[in-house]
């Protein structure tokens, strides 16, 4: 016997000779006890064996059974028939059971949460993932940095990010994203710029260069680089004007 049920080894044109063998050439609907069933479809299909058709059969009436939808399917002699209506609502059934299932079995199971300390007086305006260390950053609205481990969490580093053309006290971040082929993050504040700080440098997180004299604040920052070629990259800001 074939591995699997025989209802999910059945093709298209399988079912179609099934349903032609219920409904025939006029159209009118037949049903048929297990015996006939059994012989009539493995004639009609030729796959699978005899007793597979038996055990599809008794699928059909037990599952019909339990919802009460063959009260009035036996004959004059007691005995169970299946029509055609009756096997396609099993197979329906079957079907949404299984995509239920395969839901259920994708579901996050999520741990308990975690409470974090963080290093920020001001609100946390972004937090990113750093693939080269498997560690996360934190960046606040005042320009405090977090680096934290990848595995617990666990706070590492903090650093305070610099911008000569604000005074600290003035300084205030609006988003933050990291330029993973080119080992660099760029953080844009409300002074209307966007600068671009180094992670290998050895003064870490100093900023190489920056983007001035922007029309608007920007406000978010998305990056992608190919997989690729990580020399075709696109860097995107949306700002307060509400330009992208």
């Amino acid at each position: 016997m074939e591995a699997g049920l025989l209802e999910s080894r059945l093709s298209m044109g399988d079912y179609e000779k099934l349903q032609s063998l219920f409904l025939g050439d006029s159209g009118a609907g037949v049903s048929f006890s297990r015996a006939e069933f059994i012989e009539q479809a493995w004639s009609a299909v030729r796959r699978g064996s005899r007793e597979e058709y038996g055990l599809l059969f008794d699928s059909v009436v037990v599952t019909q059974e339990q919802r009460s939808l063959l009260l009035d399917s036996a004959d004059e002699r007691g005995e169970r028939r299946v029509d055609w209506e009756r096997l396609t609502s099993f197979l329906l059934l079957g079907l949404s059971e299984k995509e239920e299932n395969e839901r259920a079995a994708t579901v996050p199971r999520w741990q308990p949460p975690l409470t974090l300390t963080p290093p920020h007086r001001d609100p946390v305006q972004q937090v990113v993932y750093l693939r080269s260390s498997g560690r996360y950053l934190s960046v606040s609205k005042g320009g405090t940095l977090g680096v934290w481990a990848g595995e617990d969490f666990a706070l590492l580093q903090t650093h305070r990010l610099h911008n000569d053309s604000v005074r600290p006290k003035d300084l205030w971040v609006t988003a933050m994203v990291v330029l993973h082929n080119v080992n660099k993050i760029a953080v844009s504040f409300t002074s209307k710029e966007l600068c671009f700080y180094d992670l290998l440098s050895k003064q870490q997180f100093s900023c190489q260069y920056k983007l001035q004299g922007l029309r608007y604040a920007p406000l978010s920052l998305d990056y992608w680089c190919h997989p690729t070629y990580p020399a075709q990259a696109v860097l995107t800001m949306g700002d307060t004007g509400g330009q992208v």
